[in-house]
């Protein structure tokens, strides 16, 4: 490698930062209430929410906007998207 092969290289990007978002931040990001996003979680229509601490849980900001994407792929007439979200995490190979 020559010293201007070095600085031509792109270095790689470094993975995406995993950050919880409260309630707070879930309902203010998707446009839904607490209780219409609990019925969500409930009905496993939404990601399970993560205990962070022992009177506090969060969502994974990714498993959101994998939700959100999910919702969009629906949208279209001809989408082959699957109708539950289980089904979509399952497409994505288990992972948002």
């Amino acid at each position: 490698m020559t010293p201007q092969d070095a600085t031509t290289e792109k270095p790689s990007a470094p993975p995406p930062a995993m950050r919880f978002l409260r309630m707070n931040q879930v309902e203010e990001r998707i446009g839904l209430e607490k209780r219409t996003v609990q019925r969500m979680v409930s009905a496993g229509d939404f990601p399970q929410p993560i205990q962070i601490h022992e009177r506090a849980v969060g969502f994974l900001e990714s498993e959101v906007d994998s939700w959100m994407a999910w919702r969009i792929a629906l949208r279209s007439p001809n989408s082959n998207a699957p109708t539950k979200w289980a089904g979509w995490l399952e497409a994505q190979g288990g992972r948002p």
